[in-house]
């Protein structure tokens, strides 16, 4: 075989970008992954309120039911940045203690005004059945979706002591209040929250690919390199 038949060899031009690309594809692929796994959990299936229990109940929980009975509002609490000072003095977070089902109640955290509305209306129709006034709650019952968070310290002492002034379920002490509610509030959240990552990490990971694709390509003689 002639010299001139012989193959050139080659070898690739810019090996260290090529080794660059292959890393940033890795790293957008796991950015991709986080992304799939927290949109999975943040759009998966819903737990049902209305079989809600304390031992059932988890932080980061996406729960789904019915709100067909409220027992009033025991706080409000200003929103605040990261450090701790006030966002807006019109703009509130309002607790309220609905129940979740015969055995259990559970609060929900809210700053929307309609629901503010609703859940102010169906606690006066709830208050009307508990006093006998009426022969139901004569109000419709809200759907209602969240994320559990637990209840903070301070969140908790409010709570069972605007229990125990109210009077609710018969209870004179913190323990005996304590077996009729669920620890964790229902906070709204973005469903969407996963979304940006994955998008960006297939975005990412597509456009590394074709520049590694396109790095592959580009090949220079070993003879003649001149890099």
């Amino acid at each position: 075989m002639s010299e001139s038949n012989k193959k050139a060899k080659t070898r690739i031009k810019h090996p260290a970008l090529l080794v660059l690309s292959l890393l940033l594809m890795f790293v957008f692929a796991v950015v991709a992954f986080i992304g799939a796994k927290v949109t999975r959990g943040l759009t998966g299936e819903y737990s049902n309120l209305n079989e809600l229990t304390p031992e059932t109940s988890y932080e980061g929980q996406i729960v789904f039911g019915q709100v067909y009975a409220s027992l009033g509002t025991y706080g409000q609490k200003y929103k605040t940045d990261e450090n701790g000072d006030i966002i807006s003095e019109n703009d509130l977070d309002y607790f309220f203690l609905v129940q979740a089902n015969d055995d259990y109640s559970i609060t929900i955290q809210t700053d929307n005004e309609d629901t503010v509305a609703k859940l102010n209306a169906l606690t006066v129709a709830s208050d009307r059945f508990a006093e006998g006034v009426t022969d139901s709650i004569e109000y419709e019952t809200i759907e209602y979706s969240g994320m559990l968070i637990a209840l903070d310290e301070d969140e908790l002492s409010h709570l069972y002591t605007w229990v125990l002034q109210q009077g609710r379920y018969g209870a004179t002490t913190v323990d005996e209040a304590k077996q009729f509610i669920i620890p964790y509030k229902i906070c709204d959240y973005n469903r969407n929250g996963g979304l940006p990552m994955l998008i960006v990490g297939c975005v990412g990971f597509v456009g590394f690919a074709v520049i590694m694709l396109k790095l592959l390509k580009q090949r220079v003689d070993v003879e003649d390199d001149e890099i």
